[in-house]
């Protein structure tokens, strides 16, 4: 999984919530990535915590040609994901 280290030192995981937007992430990333689907419970059970304890950010639905946007803590996409329900 590729990472971006933002000025501030942190690193961000980014992830999208289609196919089609993380398709075209992919292509402007470059690299020969691919796009790999994961179950929402599996991500917010298991992955979220992981990345929490390793100090991440999680980047949701980067787009344009450099890929910008949002970084939450793993709590905040938490948070969000339960406020969603």
């Amino acid at each position: 999984m590729p990472t971006h280290l933002s000025a501030d030192d942190t690193r961000s995981l980014p992830f999208w919530s289609t196919s089609a937007r993380a398709q075209r992430a992919a292509k402007i990333w470059g690299h020969g990535l691919r796009v790999e689907s994961m179950p929402l419970e599996t991500w917010r059970d298991r992955e979220l915590p992981d990345y929490a304890r390793d100090g991440l950010k999680i980047g949701i639905n980067w787009s344009g040609s450099r890929l910008v946007g949002w970084d939450f803590t793993p709590l905040e996409v938490l948070n969000r994901l339960a406020a969603a329900d």
